[in-house]
């Protein structure tokens, strides 16, 4: 067999069939289904049986609830094919889309082929119309020495974290597991995932439809877990690099630290004051990167000064993060 599709399931009751018609409907066949149900409350678990009667490549999971890192986990413990696939469950992919990754992967001997990926509002219905739609002109090849030399800032969005739209050859998730109660699991485990691979494709088209829902987890209000989980995923980065002595790297990593962290402290401080005593604790490990990122070259001078007026007037680095980089920081965070 050689694909293995994981699809974790919890309250998507309006949104399964569509997710699953998706991936039953691929021009590429030799896969199986493996439909994770997370002890879902609605009709979820009915309708996961009821594909598993319909077509034998599908197979339920019936669990314990414990979120999206333990359900995929479930997945990865019982699938048996040469690469791994996920999709989430509100989510649907184009009929080629894996057929074109399986195809790249093995014309380039690939461990990691990703697509390309578009957001789809809730009440856009179908967007299939935007297949072959991508920001890049040709197949992109990458080999190890660029997962770890020109992660930042050249290849870091070319594979970026997410999970769903690509496939990995199994053997990197032989010691890998999602880590369990985490936001941002997918972040967690890029760089591992990576250290695992000597080639990684990224192909022209766009195969993923990702839906935007107003109650999603990233796309629900802000929370204290949001900035505790990017910030240890900015921390371990940072450490990994240092451990490497890639020097241009960390101070990368370093830019990608202050720009989260400038974001979670404002959201915290004037918008979510409760959380601020618990907050102290990563305003203390920040605080010791301080003077790198002072030094640091790639860093803007209009960045360091926001981060000096972090610490003796944070109201006036949000006046300064709002004129120089735009509302919402957004433009801080890509400048």
């Amino acid at each position: 067999m050689r694909l293995s599709i994981i699809v974790p399931v919890y309250k998507v009751e309006p949104y399964l069939r569509r997710c699953v018609d998706s991936i039953l409907a691929q021009t590429f066949a030799d896969f199986e289904l493996i439909l994770v149900d997370d002890d879902s409350p609605d009709g979820c678990p009915g309708i996961c049986d009821e594909y598993a009667q319909l077509d034998n490549r599908v197979r339920v999971i019936h669990k314990p609830n414990g979120g999206v890192s333990d359900a995929r986990n479930a997945g990865l413990d019982m699938a048996q094919g040469e690469y791994i696939g996920f999709v989430d469950s509100d989510d649907y992919i184009h009929p080629q889309m894996y057929e074109l990754l399986i195809q790249a992967a093995s014309k380039a001997n690939a461990d990691i082929a990703a697509a390309d990926f578009v957001w789809v509002q809730d009440d856009e219905g179908d967007a299939g119309e935007c297949y072959n739609q991508s920001v890049y002109d040709t197949m992109v090849v990458l080999r190890r020495a660029d997962f770890i030399d020109h992660f930042y800032p050249k290849n870091r969005f070319l594979l970026r974290p997410e999970v769903w739209n690509k496939v990995y050859r199994k053997e990197i998730f032989d010691a890998l597991r999602f880590p369990q109660g985490r936001i941002f699991e997918d972040a967690f485990l890029q760089l591992a995932i990576l250290l695992k691979a000597n080639i990684a494709v990224k192909l022209p088209v766009v195969g993923y439809y990702y839906r935007v829902r107003g109650n999603s987890i990233m796309r629900s209000q802000y929370s204290f877990q949001n900035a505790k989980d990017i910030t240890d995923v900015c921390q371990n980065n940072l450490r990994y690099y240092k451990t490497l002595k890639k020097w241009d790297q960390v101070q990368y990593a370093l830019e990608d630290y202050l720009n989260y962290f400038c974001r979670d402290k404002f959201a915290i401080y004037f918008y979510y004051p409760e959380h601020k005593h618990e907050f102290r604790k990563y305003e203390r490990l920040f605080s010791k990167e301080f003077w790198c990122m002072i030094i640091a070259r790639h860093i803007c001078t209009m960045k360091k000064i926001v981060l000096i007026f972090l610490y003796i007037h944070p109201k006036t680095a949000l006046r300064i993060c709002r004129r120089y980089f735009g509302e919402c920081l957004y433009g801080f965070m890509r400048g």
